[in-house]
């Protein structure tokens, strides 16, 4: 178990120095660019809803179910999730995720997303994403998109996994300086989006919900039900001194059908590139 550990705070360790010589590029090279400082108070929950740039992150509204909202053209994001896996055999993992945005949401919006297994393997595993996104406004979107969609090494006996999903963000306390801000998103698939423990490809569809309240602006607790399985986590976004979002997750917490839980940590940074 301690090699495990070893082994995973090694790999957590380099893609934090990567992200962060990123960041540091990113607001060395816009640092002379920034004109509007209305810029550095507009957040992303995962994307960026006010179709804007956002050099500063906010927490996000899920953690494993899809949200609709869709990145645009120049939204580029990178994430680093590490995984505790199965107690039961010590199977620890990580997955890069890396993406970009193509077109306005505003109209319409394609994400591609690059799924990537870090460890127990070095990218031998992976798949890509998509997601079409149309917003009706900052606050409600709609989206279609498929998961899984080129699997290869592990990932391929699962299949591709399409889903609907519709998102809206309502505000608790309307007259408040801070709205308490409660995002809902919910949707229907098939595949993992009817059973997310399954370990092949099955033909069942199902529903999925999340929510997620932003207790501050810069933190939102989760909770969402994906696959028949129940996921509760909390979003942390430190501000400008660490422009990232910390997700905490504890997944499968009923232990669906006798399966499993586990805990994951994800590290997530977005921008814009003008």
């Amino acid at each position: 178990m301690a090699r495990h550990f070893r082994v995973l705070f090694e790999q957590f360790t380099r893609w934090v120095l990567l992200l962060c010589a990123l960041c540091y590029l990113h607001h060395a090279a816009a640092a002379d660019k920034r004109t509007d400082p209305g810029l550095d108070e507009i957040g992303i929950s995962g994307f960026d809803k006010s179709v804007a740039s956002f050099p500063v992150v906010s927490p996000d509204d899920s953690v494993v179910a899809p949200t609709a909202f869709g990145a645009n053209t120049g939204d580029i994001f990178a994430g680093l999730s590490l995984n505790s896996g199965n107690p039961a055999s010590h199977h620890y993992s990580s997955t890069l995720v890396l993406g970009l945005g193509w077109g306005d949401a505003r109209t319409v919006s394609l994400t591609t997303s690059l799924s990537l297994a870090a460890l127990p393997t070095v990218f031998q595993t992976g798949d890509l994403n998509f997601q079409l996104s149309h917003n009706f406004s900052p606050e409600a979107s709609v989206a279609v998109g498929v998961q899984n969609a080129f699997p290869y090494g592990a990932n391929a006996p699962f299949g591709q996994s399409y889903y609907v999903v519709g998102s809206r963000q309502f505000k608790l306390r309307p007259q408040a300086p801070h709205t308490l801000p409660l995002s809902v998103s919910l949707g229907v698939g098939n595949n993992s989006f009817g059973n997310a423990i399954s370990t092949q490809y099955t033909s069942a569809v199902a529903p999925f919900l999340s929510l997620g309240l932003d207790i501050t602006p810069n933190f939102t607790l989760i909770a969402e039900e994906v696959g028949c399985v129940y996921n509760l986590g909390a979003s942390i976004s430190p501000g400008h001194a660490f422009p990232f979002v910390i997700n905490l997750v504890s997944t499968n917490v009923l232990h669906y059908q006798g399966s499993y839980g586990s805990f994951a940590v994800t590290l997530a940074w977005g921008t814009h590139l003008s």
